[in-house]
Order: C-alpha cells, then structure tokens, then sequence
C-alpha cells in the first residue's frame, strides 16, 4: 500500500486549518531566495539573479500531486514566453526531505528551468507557505504580484494572463 496519499492529505490538513503567519509574504513585498541548485549543490542560485523579468517562483515537493500536472505546465508556459525573447523565468524550490526524491520526480517530470533546493525549509516558514505548492508571480522590480496555492490544469491561463500585463 502506497503511505504518500495518506500523508498528502494529512499534511494538506494541517496547512490548510492553520493561520497564515504573521511574517506571510503579501503583495508587494519583496521574495529574496538564495539557495543551491538541485542539480549541483555548489552552484548558489537567487531571485535577484532575474530582476528585470518577470518570475513565477514556485514552491514543491515530489509528494504533492498537483505538482505533476504544474511543473510541466509551467514548463511549457516558460518555453512560449521565452521562445520569443520575452523577460519571463521560472525558479522552483524544492522542499522534499532529500534532494534524491526531488531528483527522481524530475526524471518523470523534466523541467528546463532552475531548480534549488531548501534543506532546511528556511523559505517556506519565512514567507509562509501553506500549501504545495504555493507560487508568486515577481514584477520586474522583484515585488509580489500574485500569490497561488495549489494548481488544477485551468490555472495556468490565468496565470499566463497575469504574467503578459507583467511583462516589460
């Protein structure tokens, strides 16, 4: 019997009946991240790396069965708004216990934007996330735009709309 259903939606539970924190990120705060690249821990990545572009940071774990339909859309959306040279990225945080889970789910679910890995789950509690995942959309100055928990199919148009009155 597969125990991650169980503990998916214990967890969902938890996040779902507890207040959000004080410290929660809000709309136009700013989403400093500086974290280690899954793919190879000695490589530092950080937001302030995409200042200028519009950036969709997205919050995950290889539990969270949203997650497998979102990462390959947003896959997808990143190459159509970066195939025509437009100032879109995608930086995803990985917040799985071991970054070999995180690694085995993108070997069924490749992406070809950056990946970082948060060991110690700093980021989460820091901005407040309660939920896999939880996304916010970066203006080109760097500020909170948008926030979005959790991910059904018909959410990536919105999300591309709000990414298009975004863009520079």
């Amino acid at each position: 019997m597969n125990n991650a259903f169980p503990i998916f939606v214990l967890t969902l539970i938890i996040f779902v009946t507890l207040p959000a924190p004080a410290n929660s990120a809000k709309i136009g705060d700013s989403l400093p991240i500086t974290l280690p690249s899954l793919f190879d821990n000695k490589k530092m990545i950080s937001s302030n790396q995409f200042k200028g572009k519009v950036l969709y940071v997205d919050f995950w774990a290889s539990w969270c069965l949203p997650c497998r339909k979102s990462l390959p859309q947003l896959n997808e959306l990143r190459k159509r708004l970066t195939s025509n040279g437009k100032g879109f990225e995608v930086l995803a945080v990985n917040l799985d216990g071991k970054p070999s889970e995180a690694l085995e789910f993108l070997n069924k679910y490749p992406v070809n934007y950056p990946v970082v890995y948060d060991a110690t789950g700093k980021y989460p509690k820091l901005y407040g996330v309660r939920g896999m995942p939880t996304s916010y959309i970066l203006d080109p100055q760097g500020r909170i735009q948008y926030v979005h928990s959790g991910f059904k199919n018909s959410d990536i148009k919105k999300i591309e709309a709000l990414v298009h009155e975004m863009l520079p």
